[in-house]
C-alpha cells in the first residue's frame, strides 16, 4: 500500500522564511544507508530520483511512500544536511504482504496475505507475534490447545473452554481408555472389555467415567491406580473419577482414581484391609477382614467334607473340596481331595454313620489300621465305617468333615 507523503506539494523554508530552492529528499531503509524507493504515483508506476529534487520554488513534488518505515535525509541543493528523521513511519494502513516485510522494526504490523492473520514484531524486533486472522480478535484456541493448556498466543472462545467440563461422548471400553480428541471430561464408558489403563493426557486433566455395565478394571501401582490397591468388577451405575499425574505442562498416561462410587451400595475390595493366606491361618490379626475365597484358611474351617452312601461308595451326596471316592473293600472308603492338605497326616477328621442291616447302633467312622502318613495322604484319606461289633460294613449314609492346614 502506497502513502502520500505530507510534505509532497510543501515549500521548505529556513529560518527567515526564505525557500530552500531546489533542496533535496534522500531516502533509505531505516537505521541504514541503503536507499528506499519513493513513487511519483499511488499505483506505484514511476520511481522517483533518489533523492527528490524540489522546484526552483522549493515546492516538492508528490512523493508516495511504501507503508513501513523510513529514515528521511533533507539537504540543500549544495548537498548540506538541514534534517534528519530516523525513523518515520509512513503506513497509515497495514501493511500487506505475501511475507513478512524487511527489514522490520519494533511494534510494526503486517497483513500475510497468504495465510490471512496479522502479525505484530515484538519490542525486541526479534520474532513475529502472531494476531491471528484479520477479522478476528485474535488466535481462537482450539479444544486440544485448552486441554493441554500450554499455548500463550490464543485465547479460549467458550465452546473450547467447554472441552474442560462438558459431557463428551460415549467411550467404548478397551485394554487402554482413549480419551475423545472432541474434549470433555464427563464420560458414559461402554462395552466389557478389561481396561488396564487411559490414554495419555495432561498432568492434573480431570474425567469422570460412568460404566454402563459390567466389566473389570485391573489395578497397576504405576499407571492405574484404583482404591485400596485392588481391581473393581464394575456393575451398572458405578461411577469413578481419574486424574492425570504427569508434571505440570507434561502429558503421561500415569492415571490415580481420587473417588469411587458404587452404583448399588457395596464395598470396594481392598488389597491392605483383607486377610492374607498367611494371616488367615495364623489368625492373630484384628485389623483385616476375611474375604470368602480365604475364610477356608483359618484352623477353625472344615478344609472338606461329605456325605455319601457307602453301598454304592462312590456315590457322593453332597461335599466341599472333595473330588472322588474310591471303593476300597467293604466298609473302606478313600477320599480324594480336590485341594490338597500341607502335609500327610497334618489333619484330622470326624464322621459318622447310619445303622444299616444287622448293624443296629450308629456307625463309627475312624482311619483304617495303618500309619497316618499312609492312611492320611496329603491328598486322600482312606476311613472305614464299622458297627457296634466293629465290623466292617456297608451303609447308605456315612458323614465326615475334615480340619487341618492346606
Amino acid at each position: 500500500m502506497a502513502n502520500l507523503w505530507e510534505g509532497s506539494g510543501q515549500v521548505l523554508v529556513d529560518g527567515t522564511g526564505t525557500p530552500y530552492a531546489s533542496w533535496k529528499l534522500y531516502t533509505f531503509e531505516t537505521g541504514t544507508t541503503s536507499n528506499k524507493a519513493t513513487y511519483s504515483d499511488a499505483g506505484l508506476s514511476s520511481a522517483n530520483s533518489n533523492p527528490v529534487v524540489a522546484d526552483s520554488n522549493g515546492r516538492m513534488g508528490d512523493v508516495y511512500f511504501l507503508a513501513g518505515r523510513y529514515k528521511l535525509v533533507f539537504k540543500t541543493s549544495a548537498d548540506v544536511t538541514i534534517k534528519t528523521i530516523d525513523p518515520y513511519d509512513s503506513n497509515v494502513e497495514m501493511v500487506t504482504a505475501s511475507a513478512a516485510p524487511s527489514p522490520a522494526y519494533p511494534f510494526l504490523e503486517y497483513y500475510n496475505t497468504t495465510d490471512g492473520k496479522r502479525y505484530r514484531r515484538n519490542a525486541a524486533n526479534s520474532a513475529w507475534i502472531d494476531l491471528g486472522l484479520v477479522d478476528s480478535l485474535g488466535n481462537a484456541a482450539t479444544v486440544a490447545q485448552i486441554l493441554a493448556g500450554t499455548d500463550t498466543s490464543s485465547f479460549g472462545t467458550s465452546d473450547s473452554i467447554a472441552a474442560l467440563w462438558q459431557r463428551g461422548t460415549d467411550i467404548a471400553s478397551a485394554t487402554t481408555l482413549s480419551l475423545p480428541s472432541g474434549g470433555g471430561s464427563v464420560f458414559n464408558i461402554t462395552g466389557t472389555t478389561t481396561i488396564t489403563g487411559i490414554g495419555s493426557a495432561v498432568g492434573g486433566r480431570t474425567i469422570k467415567l460412568k460404566f454402563v455395565g459390567a466389566l473389570s478394571l485391573t489395578h497397576n501401582s504405576t499407571s492405574f491406580i484404583l482404591p485400596g490397591g485392588a481391581s473393581i468388577t464394575t456393575v451398572a451405575g458405578d461411577c469413578a473419577e481419574f486424574i492425570n499425574e504427569a508434571a505440570t505442562d507434561a502429558t503421561g498416561s500415569n492415571w490415580r482414581c481420587f473417588n469411587f462410587e458404587t452404583g448399588d451400595g457395596r464395598i470396594l475390595p481392598s488389597a491392605a484391609a483383607s486377610a492374607t493366606q498367611a494371616q488367615q491361618e495364623t489368625g492373630t490379626s484384628t485389623s483385616v477382614f476375611v474375604t470368602p475365597g480365604r475364610q477356608q484358611f483359618h484352623n477353625s474351617a472344615a478344609k472338606s467334607w461329605l456325605n455319601w452312601n457307602t453301598v454304592t461308595s462312590t456315590t457322593i451326596t453332597t461335599s466341599y473340596n472333595v473330588s472322588s471316592l474310591t471303593d476300597t473293600g467293604v466298609g473302606i472308603t478313600t477320599v480324594n481331595f480336590t485341594t490338597s492338605f500341607s502335609t500327610a497326616g497334618g489333619y484330622v477328621f470326624h464322621g459318622g454313620a447310619k445303622a444299616d442291616g444287622a448293624e443296629t447302633t450308629g456307625g463309627i467312622v475312624n482311619m483304617r489300621d495303618g500309619t497316618p502318613a499312609t492312611q492320611m495322604a496329603a491328598a486322600s484319606c482312606e476311613i472305614t465305617v464299622r458297627g457296634g461289633g466293629s465290623t466292617l460294613y456297608d451303609t447308605d449314609l456315612a458323614t465326615v468333615c475334615f480340619f487341618g492346614d492346606q
